[in-house]
């Protein structure tokens, strides 16, 4: 005997119902039971947080990478955990001295993102940072980080993206082709790159940030390249007009290379996770 339509209609919420029931029981098992309260892996994660917090006195860096790790992994699967040591995972990101652990805690950073947006959108401009490390392991994952979180609509498009327009001039050729591909790329999204391209200007001629005007000049003809409707182009003049600063001394400064720590690559590990809390203890 064939169902009808409404049949079929309330076996659908009846599926939909299970499905959602099963989900919110998985979602209590992870915050209730797996990393939090009394068994094994609860235990355990008080030590690893304690390598953690004391870099200077566990010096086997082998060890180090490997408890950052399993914090992360932690955090992934509960939202109390993550919101208790995320600040934590970002100062370890921002303090490490062995690029690979930087590495690795912008990777985990971009998988906490995924996972939980709320409790990590306060700390993108410290994942942007990365982007002037002075490792390229470092700037390399998280370019690739931002690149999937943003071509994904996982993160917000924000000012910080004039990070990334800075790194189509990094001194490594293979990260600045990636840079532009990314810009490539959001320029095919609507009016991602549009949206953005009074934030990148305004915030990359601000002479506190120390660009010099021959690489602004090259930023902005190629990211001007990619905006295609005249209409935008005139709407982008005419918002310029409005938003340039005006400064006694000029908008750019011609500094030598060695002063330019806007630039990536320079060593400049942008911002720090210490102004809000206290770092690993030594």
């Amino acid at each position: 005997m064939e169902m009808t339509k409404s049949e079929d209609g309330v076996d659908d919420i009846i599926g939909a119902v299970a499905d959602d029931a099963e989900a919110e029981f998985i979602r209590n098992v992870c915050e209730t039971e797996l990393v939090t309260g009394s068994n094994l892996l609860s235990l355990l994660c008080p030590v690893v947080v304690m390598i953690c917090s004391k870099p200077k006195k566990y010096h086997d860096k082998n060890l180090r990478a490997s408890v950052v790790l399993a914090l992360a992994k932690y955090m992934c699967v509960s939202s109390m955990v993550c919101q208790k040591y995320i600040q934590l995972l970002v100062t370890v990101m921002e303090q490490s001295p062995e690029p690979v652990i930087r590495g690795n805690c912008v990777i985990a950073l971009g998988d906490l993102c995924y996972r939980f947006p709320n409790i990590t959108e306060p700390w993108s401009p410290n994942i942007y940072g990365r982007l002037r490390d002075e490792a390229d392991s470092v700037r390399h994952n998280t370019l690739m980080v931002l690149t999937h979180l943003i071509m994904n609509d996982m993160v917000k498009v924000k000012g910080q993206i004039s990070d990334m327009a800075l790194c189509i001039l990094d001194p490594n050729r293979k990260l600045s082709e990636i840079a532009k591909l990314f810009f490539k790329e959001l320029a095919q999204k609507g009016n991602a790159l549009y949206n953005v391209m009074t934030d990148i200007i305004s915030r990359l001629s601000n002479p506190a940030l120390g660009v010099p005007e021959s690489s602004f000049q090259t930023i902005l003809s190629f990211l001007i390249q990619l905006i295609q409707k005249d209409r935008q182009i005139d709407s982008l003049v005419e918002k310029l007009c409005l938003r340039f600063q005006t400064t006694s001394s000029g908008a750019f400064l011609d500094k030598p290379a060695e002063e330019n720590k806007g630039l990536p690559g320079t060593g400049n590990k942008g911002p720090t996770a210490e102004s809000q809390d206290k770092g690993p203890e030594s």
